[in-house]
């Protein structure tokens, strides 16, 4: 995508993406980010001139988006946790 914009001169690419789009979901919609991520990882960083697109694509180079769902749990032990199932499953029985 990357390369047919630069050739087609398209003077602004907007890409969007979504959080740990980098993992493996077997959500179609997340997926194709994931197509689109490894593609914009072909272009060197050296090549992006804008600033704010060179410091997020630093950032996304490094760490990116994660939570260390362990480290939460042990640094906030007061929080009453809740898995998305069991929260969802409930929230879909009342909802009925």
């Amino acid at each position: 995508m990357v390369a047919a914009a630069t050739l087609a001169r398209i003077p602004h690419l907007v890409f969007s993406s979504v959080a740990g789009a980098d993992h493996t979901s077997g959500v179609p919609h997340f997926e194709s980010r994931a197509l689109i991520e490894a593609e914009h990882q072909r272009v060197p960083l050296s090549a992006v001139s804008n600033p704010d697109m060179h410091a997020k694509w630093a950032f996304f180079n490094r760490e990116g988006y994660s939570v260390d769902i362990p480290a939460l749990h042990r640094d906030h032990p007061e929080i009453g946790w809740t898995r998305y199932a069991d929260w969802a499953g409930r929230a879909w029985t009342a909802a009925r």
